[in-house]
């Protein structure tokens, strides 16, 4: 916990940043830009990734919290990262837990469309699917899956990250999203930025926090962070 929590805090202490100039909008990345901030977490740096200049948001990806649940560490208690100061962190690759697509996947493909297209009555028939093509048919596993997978992505609205040093801090919510172990990932089940707006219209403001929610299964879950 006082890992995390001091993850948090640092994410949110400037330490080398410049004034982002790279163009975003809701929902579009652009490559790492060198003028994007920089922030010493102790263990490594990691620079953002994204500035979505619409909403005014800095977009930190796939910051490592904890080290790979691999070998002794697999289902045991978190332990910390490996110090790596070498090189600034900039979010790449993209990884997922590992996850275990269902045998209906198929099925809820060719159903979802058609139903939100209205149809509401259907028969096996509608499907054209037995039960050995179902089988057959399964996703093929994303090439983003990766045992090492205990990364954070953390959305800080500029206001918030340059005023880091004034000691108000701000509430950080943390977001884990529903896949139900067979499917998803925390940066693609919606974006964030529409939620923070939605706060600011009312006066507030926060930072979000999103992890995977399959990391629960290798017992490294973040289960709680507390306001910084």
């Amino acid at each position: 916990m006082a890992l995390l929590s001091s993850l948090a805090a640092a994410l949110l202490a400037l330490v080398q940043a410049q004034t982002a100039t790279a163009q975003a909008t809701y929902g579009n990345s652009n490559p790492v830009n060198a003028t994007l901030p920089i922030v010493d977490l102790g263990y490594e740096l990691h620079q953002a990734s994204q500035y979505n200049e619409t909403g005014r948001l800095y977009n930190f990806s796939n910051i490592r919290y904890a080290a790979p649940p691999t070998g002794e560490n697999r289902f045991a208690a978190p332990r910390p990262p490996a110090v790596n100061r070498a090189v600034v962190q900039q979010g790449l690759p993209d990884r997922i837990c590992p996850q275990a697509n269902p045998a209906w996947l198929a099925t809820a493909a060719a159903y979802i469309p058609q139903y939100l297209a209205g149809q509401t009555n259907f028969t096996p028939s509608d499907f054209n699917m037995s039960s050995t093509s179902a089988s057959s048919a399964l996703t093929p596993q994303d090439p983003r899956t990766t045992e090492d997978c205990l990364f954070l992505d953390v959305v800080v609205p500029q206001d918030i990250f340059d005023n880091a040093d004034n000691g108000t801090g701000a509430p950080v919510l943390v977001w884990i999203y529903g896949g139900g172990y067979t499917a998803g990932s925390k940066s693609g089940s919606g974006n964030p930025a529409g939620l923070i707006a939605r706060s600011e219209s009312n006066n507030s403001s926060g930072v979000i926090v999103s992890q995977p929610s399959t990391s629960r299964s290798f017992g490294q879950t973040l289960t709680v962070m507390a306001s910084t």
